[in-house]
């Protein structure tokens, strides 16, 4: 679950499934890519930051 909090549209909570895949470099770990897939993806969304 994402929790999204806007001034202007308020707070929102998110569904979704988030898949992560890491990349060893040197002793330290780094992410090579996100997906995210939203529970309600059928609606149009008003924004995308919590992507980010």
């Amino acid at each position: 679950m994402v929790f999204e909090s806007s001034p202007a549209r308020g707070d929102t909570l998110w569904a979704s499934r988030n898949e992560y895949t890491l990349r060893r470099e040197g002793d330290a770990l780094r992410m090579a890519r996100k997906k995210v897939v939203l529970v309600n993806n059928e609606t149009a969304l008003y924004s995308m930051a919590f992507l980010i």
